[in-house]
């Protein structure tokens, strides 16, 4: 039943493709509402960052031309659709022939006549030119040139296999055609495996198409050597229904809504899009669910349908994760309860979410014992000590984190760390005193440190005092430094013998930090790095 719905879904958004700009259609947004970077990346027409890619195109950027481009041929970043807009700015970029991706988008629009006045003749001399300028997409043009219009089969072939050689989906996609057809004339006959070898390598890379035709042979595996497999043909065909251009339309407007904060609008539109199966909007209704402050029943009804997707967001993961784990901790079956929770955070952390893998730490941390599918994705094994798996899922967790921000799992993994090096020199008992006497030292900071700026204000303030004196008399001024010799001799004295043992106390405790944090440096650098780098 699931293929039947999702093969006539998926053949229907093959057609829709094809004419994605003759309807209300757009290219499917995969913004999370709860996401502030997913929100960040809209930028409609009023916005600075439009703006400012304007600015930029008008001044001759032929970067800032073709993103603009693009944006308003597709209706991408919540722009809303500009074809004519659309093509001046392609034309613009194509014709300064620096940027040969520009110049084949350009000609493509010369030769299916959108936005512009079909012209062969430009689009052809222009496909050739980015073709020379190493775009691989071009050289699948010149065999869509050749075989459509110039019905050369013979070099649409040639250029098909140069394309999909180069890795371009639709190439690959295009030669497996001529493969199922036959009309390659130095092949004139079918070859549905190797048609199917080509549909499959489309397929991987998201070629709506090709997922068509390879959720069909395994569905049925009425083909030689490709088993049945109606689960991975249904996978295949959800991928593609996600295309669908006519969902994308009713996303955006979900999303207009949600952004002009017509919240109830947004919630219906966006529903009607969850009921479809789609697992963005399944999770963005539940968000707006607990935004709206809707019953518990709203919220959990659309994440548990979200996360029973192929690849649901990881921010619904860890929110499924999260009432479980906590959930663990009231009722009786807590230990049942805290391996889902580790199921979710796993899943999420094999999205590449670096909270997943943070509370997979967590677990791993309070004891819990992790799943060998969780383990064996972290190069773990059940031999391996806590700290050891704590230690490897941080430090994937930190790989996948930005490298220039200080981040809870960098910070976890040095504090793991430098833990495991604490303990290795406090198992020598050199290394051991070595670490109290530090400690002891920075006591000895504390408490001299201060001293010694009293000490520097006292004889600032006696100085200041001996200069006021010289306005006393000859006579009188002899008198007074006679007599306050004898006084002020001792005070001088014990201060100068206390400056220098705070000095001397101070350097002493120098070397001994120096001393221990080299050897703490050295315990921690083992940990780090690999034993063999260092001998």
């Amino acid at each position: 039943m699931a293929y039947g719905y999702y093969s006539n879904v998926g053949a229907q958004s093959r057609i829709d493709s094809l004419r994605v700009h003759e309807y209300k259609q757009y290219t499917p947004q995969f913004i999370y509402l709860g996401d502030g970077e997913d929100l960040g990346t809209l930028a409609d027409e009023s916005s600075d960052v439009f703006q400012y890619l304007r600015f930029q195109a008008e001044r001759g950027d032929h970067e800032s031309q073709r993103r603009l481009g693009t944006m308003l041929y597709w209706g991408q970043n919540g722009v809303s659709k500009d074809i004519p807009s659309a093509v001046k700015w392609f034309e613009r970029s194509a014709m300064q022939m620096k940027d040969p991706a520009a110049v084949y988008d350009y000609s493509i629009l010369l030769m299916k006549g959108q936005g512009v006045k079909r012209n062969y003749t430009q689009g052809f001399q222009l496909l050739k030119k980015a073709a020379a300028m190493g775009s691989i997409n071009a050289l699948n043009g010149l065999g869509w040139y050749h075989g459509i219009v110039m019905k050369d089969h013979r070099n649409a072939t040639k250029y098909f296999e140069q394309a999909a050689l180069n890795g371009s989906d639709d190439g690959m996609f295009n030669l497996g055609i001529y493969h199922l057809t036959g009309e390659n004339p130095d092949k004139p006959w079918k070859n549905e495996s190797a048609a199917f070898e080509q549909f499959l390598n489309a397929s991987r890379v998201g070629h709506i198409a090709a997922s068509v035709e390879v959720a069909w042979y395994l569905s049925t595996g009425s083909l030689e050597g490709v088993s049945q497999d109606v689960e991975r043909a249904v996978t295949l065909l959800q991928k593609v229904c996600k295309q669908n251009g006519h969902l994308g339309f009713m996303i955006r407007e979900a999303l207009q809504a949600h952004l002009q904060e017509a919240w109830q609008e947004a919630l219906v539109k966006y529903i009607l899009a969850a009921e479809t199966g789609h697992g963005l909007s399944q999770s963005n209704v539940a968000h707006l669910c607990e935004e709206l402050g809707f019953g518990y029943d709203c919220r959990w009804r659309y994440h548990n349908h979200s996360i029973l997707n192929s690849d649901p967001h990881p921010s619904t993961l860890l929110k499924i994760g999260d009432y479980y784990y906590h959930s663990s901790s009231t009722q009786g079956d807590s230990l049942s309860l805290a391996e889902q929770a580790a199921s979710m955070y796993s899943r999420a952390a094999r999205a590449h979410s670096p909270q997943g893998m943070f509370n997979l730490a967590v677990l791993a941390q309070k004891g819990h014992i992790l799943p060998q599918s969780v383990l064996d994705f972290f190069n773990a094994s059940c031999s391996d000590g806590v700290e050891s798996v704590m230690e490897k899922i941080l430090k994937r967790c930190a790989e996948i984190e930005d490298d220039e921000a200080v981040t809870p799992c960098s910070l976890a993994l040095l504090g793991l760390q430098m833990g495991k090096a604490w303990r290795s020199v406090t198992q020598s008992r050199a290394q051991f005193l070595l670490a109290y006497a530090s400690i002891v030292s920075m006591l000895v900071f504390v408490v001299v440190v201060p001293l010694q700026g009293c000490l520097e204000q006292r004889s600032r303030t006696s100085a200041l005092r001996r200069r006021r004196t010289a306005a006393v008399s000859q006579t009188d001024q002899a008198d007074a430094v006679g007599r306050a010799a004898g006084s002020i001799w001792p005070t001088v004295h014990d201060e100068q013998r206390l400056r220098q043992a705070s000095d001397l106390a101070v350097t002493l405790s120098g070397v001994c930090l120096c001393a221990f944090w080299t050897t703490l440096l050295y315990h921690l650098l083992q940990q780090t790095i690999p034993s063999t780098v260092i001998q």
